[in-house]
């Protein structure tokens, strides 16, 4: 795959987006999933949705970078003085400076590297659970929107978690997820027109992001399945136990 092309796909569903999405897609095959909502209240509803579970967290990825660039600069002159020699510090500093210089081109979002990726997703998880206790506790519509937000609430904690230890891609998990998701709802309510479609639209959207993780080099094949298996499992499990 194009490596503009995978970037592209990865963009669109980027996995903070990916709940607003499915509840929107959802709703869009099957009005009743939000059920008492209709029309404009749930329009409501979703913008609410994508503020918590998107606009927010990318809010916070942003000035977790920002402080990230700061932090480094400061961290890279204050070498330069202590060591007075700026050969040196140049010869012994390299990964440093490709840190700053990284960052500084707005490459922090990708975060190649699992350590990177475990403070950020440590505060995203938190939010998810203010979103959870939020749309399930609060403001619950009813007990399928009730398992999506569960569902990914649970995925970003146990990603978070096994970032820890090894790395896995939370595009392939997210994506996956949904499609559980989907073959649940499917099972308890069978009748809806197109479904069948809408199913098959999702799993080949799965495929092709994980393709494209692939292909833009940010993932090995054995990080892409393990998220596949980990999404796909809690998202029939949720729909299953709602």
């Amino acid at each position: 795959m194009n490596k503009k092309l995978a970037l592209i796909f990865s963009t669109i569903f980027h996995p903070l987006l990916v709940p607003g999405l499915l509840i929107w897609s959802l709703y869009l095959i099957s009005p009743m999933i939000v059920t008492p909502l209709t029309g404009e209240s749930f329009y409501v509803y979703l913008r609410v949705v994508f503020l918590m579970t998107g606009v927010f967290p990318l809010i916070l990825l942003l000035l977790l970078r920002m402080t990230y660039i700061a932090f480094l600069t400061r961290l890279f002159f204050y070498r330069i003085i202590k060591n007075q020699s700026v050969v040196s510090f140049l010869l012994q500093n390299k990964p440093l400076l490709v840190s700053i210089r990284k960052h500084k081109k707005g490459k922090a979002f990708t975060m190649p590297l699992r350590n990177e990726r475990i403070f950020p997703f440590l505060m995203i998880s938190l939010i998810y659970c203010m979103s959870c206790y939020l749309f399930v506790f609060r403001f619950s519509i009813n007990s399928v929107t009730n398992a999506i937000f569960i569902a990914m609430t649970v995925l970003v904690i146990l990603v978070t978690i096994i970032t820890i230890f090894f790395k896995i891609s939370i595009h392939a998990t997210t994506l996956s997820a949904s499609v559980g998701i989907a073959f649940g709802y499917g099972i308890y309510y069978p009748v809806i027109t197109n479904y069948f479609w809408y199913v098959a639209v999702i799993v080949a959207i799965c495929g092709i992001v994980s393709t494209a993780r692939l292909a833009l080099g940010s993932h090995n094949l054995k990080e892409v399945i393990g998220g596949l298996i980990l999404g796909y499992g809690v998202g029939l499990m949720a729909m299953i136990l709602h």
